[in-house]
């Protein structure tokens, strides 16, 4: 399976959401190396332009991903994404998204 920008930001989304439902994941996180253990312990690099694959997760999936605006300790502002609250598999609107989120699912 090909990762893309867009499923690595997903998967720390749900990754985030299994772990602190509540937990909002600013923007800037979206950026480095990730492993995901649910497909062998592939890793991926999320480039610079990850963080603008949260927006369009949150515009392809409403009622699926949450942001807010926040602002950081040296006073830049930025967004932060979360899975919204009860998310289903019929939430995720975008089939690529939902047959990651399938394959993930599959493979704990």
């Amino acid at each position: 399976m090909r990762i893309t920008q867009e499923k690595a930001v997903f998967y720390m989304l749900w990754k985030s959401y299994k772990k602190n439902p509540n937990e909002f994941v600013p923007a800037w996180k979206f950026v480095g190396e990730i492993c995901i253990e649910e497909l062998g312990n592939k890793w991926f690099f999320m480039s610079y332009k990850c963080p603008a694959n949260g927006v369009n997760i949150y515009f392809s999936n409403p009622g699926l991903i949450e942001r807010r605006m926040t602002t950081g300790k040296t006073g830049a502002k930025y967004f932060e994404y979360r899975i919204a609250p009860n998310p289903s598999r019929e939430k995720i609107i975008d089939p690529i998204i939902r047959d990651f989120y399938d394959e993930l699912k599959s493979n704990r």
